[in-house]
């Protein structure tokens, strides 16, 4: 496969994730990130009666019916988490029929969440995957962390190759710390899907969230007249077709791949936000982040 260089804006997408985040902590929506991961972010030490300056959604209703008064959980954050990114560099994420191509759409997403994290004092540790880790970097703290992300994703050495996610995670769950408190896991999800089973066992040990980029030719094919060539990304193969005639069944077929990816995760207990490279990540990341706030603090 042909190299090319990535072109990205990371300092525009993490200027943009940060003024997101900040409205929603202004309104009181998010508050602090920690919530957002889980109880391994915060620890449940007690309830004090609720007063008017409080979140209205951090009323526990079960508690303060028992107690016959408004009742709200008070949390100790913990000091230390580490959070562990996975990002798949195989063939079909050097693609793209818009302005960024997947991998490229991928590096600024992961930089703007891996710059979140460590202006919260928190550790960021990553790997490079297709079908097996290709890098691996423990977490650590701080900006350098930050640049070493982005020095890494930016080199297009480190991208295409076949892909297979169940070898990955298996790999992970024999080889990651056990203090890791978070998973995320950045692909597209294209390719083999015997994986369902090892990401149920993993989600079981580590909290795993899966953040699925698709492109506009993932989903549905152009409109256009005449014929174009489809190649396969992992053997190269390449096929001649007509988009006018296939374009309904190729939309059947890739609105099934997704629902099963989608169903995946949902008999893994994991979460999975959907991202699409036309877009702006910003909006489905910070929604995400909305709702799991809303979800820890009920």
């Amino acid at each position: 496969m042909k190299k090319r260089y990535l072109k990205v804006n990371v300092a525009q997408a993490i200027t943009e994730f940060e003024i997101a985040i900040r409205r929603q902590v202004a309104t009181r929506i998010i508050g602090h990130y920690k919530s957002i991961f889980r109880g391994k972010g915060l620890e449940f030490e007690s309830y004090r009666e609720y007063t008017a300056s409080d979140d209205a959604n951090l009323i526990d209703w079960k508690a303060s019916i028992r107690a016959q008064q408004l009742l709200i959980k008070q949390y100790v954050e913990e000091r230390d988490m580490k959070i562990f990114f996975l990002i798949d560099t195989s063939n079909s994420m050097v693609f793209g029929s818009t302005e960024k191509l997947k991998n490229e759409f991928t590096l600024e997403m992961t930089a703007a969440l891996a710059n979140f994290i460590l202006k919260s004092g928190d550790r960021v540790g990553f790997a490079l995957f297709n079908d097996k880790v290709i890098k691996e970097v423990p977490p650590g703290r701080g900006q350098r962390q930050l640049h070493l992300l982005i020095r890494s994703l930016i080199d297009p050495e480190v991208y295409g190759g076949r892909y297979n996610l169940d070898e990955v995670l298996r790999f992970m769950m024999s080889h990651l710390p056990k203090d890791i408190s978070l998973i995320i896991v950045f692909s597209d999800f294209i390719g083999p899907r015997n994986w369902t089973r090892t990401l149920k066992v993993l989600n079981q040990k580590i909290e795993t969230i899966g953040i699925m980029v698709s492109d506009p030719r993932d989903r549905t094919l152009p409109q256009i007249s005449g014929q174009i060539i489809l190649q396969d990304p992992y053997s190269d193969r390449t096929i001649l077709i007509d988009p006018s005639l296939i374009k309904n069944a190729y939309e059947r077929y890739t609105k099934a791949q997704e629902e099963q990816i989608i169903n995946a995760f949902k008999e893994a207990r994991a979460d999975l936000v959907k991202v699409a490279t036309e877009k702006s990540f910003v909006g489905p990341i910070v929604e995400f982040f909305r709702r799991r706030a809303r979800r820890w603090s009920r």
